[in-house]
């Protein structure tokens, strides 16, 4: 297995003029050269670390058809992008990931799709959900499968009150058309009950929480007027309380909740392409309060995730040329305005395809894969791509240049050795006697040692900080900020 990462030692020079220097994105690339393999969740734990899931495609298919043998790929992810461990799953001809959480005192949980009817030994008749339970290290403490001896795709779950899950999707069980489900399981995957929105030749999209409990689901349905994109709230007993139907035409969706004091919806209304056209905002009871279409302001949107104050959707930018499709982020706030765009091309000699965002204390982190151009799909070598943007959407680095406060003559600060190992020191030039204050922050920008400094140089011994991506702030008793930047413990 290759591990790409663009990861380099930095040093920081903060001052009333910018850095000039080499910047180093946080972007990072997983897999074997020699196969087909396709990010599609990832998740932040409490450590800071990330859980990666895709699929890797082990025979290829030379007529761009989706080959016969795909497994369940997973890496545990560092801060800083190194992998700590990684594993695939290869029960049958056909597994793959769906989505992933992760649980309170280490340990993920993984949904996944599982073929449970093998046609001839090559072909797959029957899928089902499957929930896999690991711990810290990787090792499955237990795994489940629902809806043996009928047909059902998954599309997404979330964690319940109890530490249990639900799971939404699509069945066959009670209608050869496909009604959508909600299946609530407990925290070892017992089954606890099961909730059904009739539907024909129903489409699952996603899951989420609702404000004042109870849960969201999301598909489509082939009503009198055609397909048409759907929302049901499912109560916390398994209730069916109200569905909403909105009109559009809908073959893949994603929920985001909460979004203000109500949902998202994000829809895909072309069935040849699967590009989301449309953001509709909903309030708590489905109705719908603006709808935007999304490619006029991004080519093809793939993901989404709610802040506190908009929503920030990913995809790619297909302007640039055939050959160089490069990831794009734009951010909307609560009244569907556009707050900012912005375009990254981290991995020049592919393009950039993302399918997922989530948000972190410093930032979002995309993921997804990269591509070659011009290629039949599930034929050419594919890898994971993961990278990390900060609040305003830019590329999230390991040398950034810091601006400070624009009055005064300010140090400069130079901090070594970064990757440390016992100790990091930081040098400050031009320093006139004044007394600083240092701050060390962890990943969910919790404050891990706070210390207090005055002269040319301070060194900070580690004393049993974790490895792992920090970042750290000098301020002056004043509260007058001197310099940020990032550290690596190794």
């Amino acid at each position: 297995m290759i591990i790409r990462f663009t990861i380099s030692t930095f040093f920081l020079f903060a001052s009333v003029s910018l850095a000039i220097g080499q910047i180093e994105p946080l972007a990072f690339t997983y897999g074997d050269p020699g196969i087909t393999e396709r990010g599609i969740k990832v998740v932040e734990d409490e450590a800071g670390n990330f859980l990666f899931v895709g699929d890797r495609y082990v025979i290829l298919d030379t007529s761009g058809a989706q080959p016969a043998n795909v497994d369940l790929e997973y890496f545990k992810i560092s801060p800083h992008g190194e992998v700590i461990w990684s594993g695939y799953m290869d029960s049958t001809l056909l597994d793959g990931g769906i989505s992933v959480l992760a649980e309170a005192g280490g340990g993920y949980t993984l949904l996944t799709k599982h073929c449970d009817n093998v046609l001839g030994g090559a072909g797959c008749t029957r899928q089902n959900p499957r929930l896999y339970r690991l711990d810290g290290d990787g090792n499955i403490l237990w795994q489940t499968t629902y809806y043996s001896g009928d047909i059902a795709l998954a599309a997404n779950f979330v964690k319940t009150p109890d530490g249990g899950y639900a799971i939404m999707g699509v069945t066959s069980k009670y209608s050869e058309l496909g009604d959508l489900f909600l299946l609530k399981v407990d925290a070892n995957g017992a089954e606890v009950w099961e909730a059904i929105v009739p539907a024909t030749g129903g489409r699952a999209f996603d899951v989420a929480p609702a404000s004042g409990g109870g849960y969201y689901i999301a598909g489509s349905s082939i009503e009198t007027n055609g397909r048409t994109g759907l929302v049901s709230k499912i109560s916390e007993s398994g209730e069916v309380l109200w569905t909403q139907y909105y009109g559009k035409a809908s073959f893949n969706g994603k929920l985001l909740s909460p979004f203000g004091d109500g949902f998202g919806l994000m829809l895909t209304n072309i069935p040849t392409d699967f590009i989301s056209k449309e953001l509709m905002r909903m309030d708590a009871d489905g109705g719908l309060i603006w709808e935007k279409d999304l490619v006029d302001d991004i080519d093809r949107p793939t993901s989404a995730v709610a802040t506190e104050d908009g929503v920030v959707v990913t995809g790619l930018d297909e302007i640039v040329s055939a050959d160089d499709k490069v990831a794009k982020v734009v951010k909307y706030d609560l009244n569907g305005n556009l707050v900012w765009t912005k375009t990254h091309d981290p991995y020049p000699d592919y393009y950039e395809h993302p399918t997922d965002i989530i948000s972190t204390a410093s930032g979002f982190v995309i993921a997804g894969f990269t591509e070659l151009a011009d290629t039949v799909i599930y034929v050419y070598p594919e890898d994971l791509m993961l990278f990390l943007i900060d609040q305003n959407g830019d590329l999230d680095s390991l040398e950034t240049p810091n601006s400070v406060t624009e009055t005064g003559v300010l140090p400069t600060v130079l901090v070594y050795p970064n990757p440390a190992t016992d100790f990091v020191v930081f040098q400050l030039s031009g320093n006139q006697g004044e007394e600083y204050e240092l701050l060390i922050f962890n990943t969910l920008g919790q404050v891990c040692k706070n210390r207090r400094f005055s002269g040319s140089a301070f060194r900070l011994d580690r004393d049993g900080l974790p490895n792992g991506l920090y970042s750290f702030e000098i301020r002056s008793l004043k509260n007058e900020m001197i310099a940020k930047g990032k550290l690596i413990l190794e």
